[in-house]
C-alpha cells in the first residue's frame, strides 16, 4: 500500500478542519487559527474542498470555507432518497446498513 489510506488527513488537514469548526472564514484566517503558513494551508485547503471535508460557505474574494454540515454526506442523502422511494421499507435498511 503506497501513501496514506484513505479518508485520512496530516496534520494540517486536521488542524485547518479543527480550525473551520470554529467558525467559517477565509483561508487566510483558517491558517492564522490553526497556526501553519498560508501558502500550505492554501494547498491543503484546496485539497480539503475537493474531499469535501471543508465547503465554500460564501463566494467572492477571498472565499470562505467552513465545514459541511451535519447530514450532508453524500451516503447520508442516498439513503434518505432510498427511504423516500421506497418508503423507508427493508431495501432502505439494507442500503443503511452498507
Amino acid at each position: 500500500m503506497r501513501g496514506r489510506p484513505a479518508r485520512s488527513y496530516g496534520p494540517v488537514a486536521e488542524a485547518l478542519v479543527q480550525a473551520a469548526g470554529q467558525g467559517p472564514a477565509a483561508v487566510k484566517d483558517l491558517a492564522a487559527r490553526a497556526q501553519v503558513g498560508f501558502g500550505v494551508a492554501r494547498y491543503t485547503a484546496s485539497r480539503l474542498l475537493a474531499a469535501r471535508a471543508l465547503v465554500v460557505v460564501a463566494q467572492g474574494r477571498p472565499r470562505v470555507l467552513g465545514v459541511p454540515p451535519p447530514g450532508s454526506s453524500v451516503h447520508e442523502a442516498l439513503h434518505s432518497l432510498s427511504a423516500a422511494l421506497h418508503g423507508g421499507g427493508q431495501q432502505a435498511a439494507l442500503f443503511a446498513e452498507q
